[in-house]
């Protein structure tokens, strides 16, 4: 809260300031609240402040992505992420590759998911 507290106040003549970020990819502590989201709460009235939200809808990137943020929704809704991780096995690597990978001509699937951790 305070840094960006400090960010906003340093507004001077004639600036025009626009904050971008993503509430649902705040990695603080619980016990800490996110600068953003306090900032959108005190400032909702304030004359002169837009605050635009957006969701799902708006994602105007590959269609997978729109894909992965509903399996992650759906997910929140029907389990803890505690008892999710326990299912999971938290403690054993794992690798992610989408068909763009998976599919690549020149390499099988293994070596395009070896090569999609190392980027």
């Amino acid at each position: 809260i305070p840094q960006l507290k400090m960010f906003l106040t340093r507004m001077g003549m004639n600036t025009k300031m626009i904050i971008t970020g993503d509430l649902t990819q705040i990695d603080l502590p619980s016990s800490v609240r996110s600068g953003l989201s306090h900032a959108m709460h005190i400032l909702r009235d304030v004359k002169g402040i837009g605050i635009v939200e957006l969701n799902k809808k708006d994602i105007v990137r590959h269609k997978l992505v729109t894909r992965i943020v509903e399996a992650y929704e759906r997910e929140k809704e029907t389990h803890s992420e505690s008892s999710q991780a326990r299912l999971l096995g938290a403690d054993k690597p794992v690798v992610f590759a989408t068909d763009a990978f998976a599919s690549a001509p020149s390499m099988g699937r293994t070596q395009a998911s070896r090569e999609s951790t190392n980027e």
